[in-house]
């Protein structure tokens, strides 16, 4: 009896630790999904920036140059995990993204393009 009333107070704080302690999930997106359907649909030459709007929506960025526009279109999708206590924490993520660069030359058609899935 002696030594439970000895170990009390490490128990107490042992397990108000733990109740403090937390792990987390976290998912988060920028962006809007990629509609991947639609690349095919894509013609060098042929496809306008209207077309491209209608298809995948409004650009996330677009950069203009002497002879020609880029449209890039990013969805980002980041994943995190932790564990925490009152104290200490330690949490990691990872975001992949998926990437569609549109290069329009100075008539507003697409003049090449390129997409990336699930890049760092």
């Amino acid at each position: 009896m002696k030594k439970i009333k000895l170990l009390m107070p490490a128990i107490k704080s042992v397990s108000l630790v733990l109740i403090l302690s937390s792990c987390l999930t976290t998912a988060t997106t920028t962006g809007r999904p990629i509609d991947e359907s639609n690349l095919p649909k894509i013609v060098k030459g042929q496809t306008t920036i209207e077309e491209i709007i209608s298809m995948f929506g409004a650009p996330t960025a677009t950069t203009a140059m002497e002879d020609s526009t880029i449209y890039i279109y990013r969805y980002c999708v980041t994943k995190g995990k932790g564990v925490y206590t009152g104290y200490f924490g330690k949490s990691e993520s990872q975001e992949l993204c998926d990437e569609l660069a549109i290069t329009f030359d100075k008539q507003g058609r697409v003049k090449i393009y390129n997409f990336q899935k699930r890049i760092k």
